[in-house]
């Protein structure tokens, strides 16, 4: 089975912008490594294409400057219609979905996990209202990473037991 991704952006050094880092280490220290890998990153860029070919799902998490901060929310992704330009720095999850399947000619399911920013100043601490979500965000994403991997989405993984 191939496992899902979890990659987590931003800037850890502008406060709010790093939630998406944050959450995805504390994703990567609680649930199965088997299921489950995680990256972290300042930002998209198009090297990630391989490793989300290769996954069955991917989850982004990130900071949202249009939602009030501590507001979380998520969305399914599909690629976007038009290719980024090949020269560009860093992508957006859709662009970065666009561009795996432009490569490699299809793309895995994805979701973005979003969560209102309120401080994107020069410090390393998250703001309170983003800090106090960040339980919640995390219930949501393991809960996501749980349906997904349920033996009854992957018949090959169904478990037989011998007990009556």
């Amino acid at each position: 089975m191939k496992p899902i991704l979890v990659i987590g952006c931003g800037n850890p050094l502008r406060s709010d912008d790093g939630v998406g880092r944050h959450a995805a280490r504390q994703i990567a220290a609680t649930v199965p490594q088997d299921d489950v890998a995680v990256l972290v990153r300042h930002q998209l860029t198009p090297d990630l294409a391989e490793p989300v070919r290769k996954a069955c799902l991917v989850i982004f998490i990130d900071a949202s400057c249009e939602d009030p901060p501590g507001k979380i929310r998520s969305r399914r992704l599909v690629p976007e219609a038009a290719l980024p330009g090949l020269l560009m720095h860093h992508l957006t999850p859709a662009g970065l979905l666009a561009c795996t399947k432009s490569i490699y000619g299809n793309c895995p399911p994805a979701v973005l996990y979003s969560v209102g920013a309120g401080c994107f100043e020069f410090d390393e601490v998250l703001s309170d209202k983003v800090y106090r979500s960040l339980p919640e965000l995390l219930t949501r994403i393991r809960r996501r990473i749980r349906r997904q991997t349920a033996p009854s989405n992957h018949p090959d993984k169904i478990r037989i037991s011998s007990t009556p």
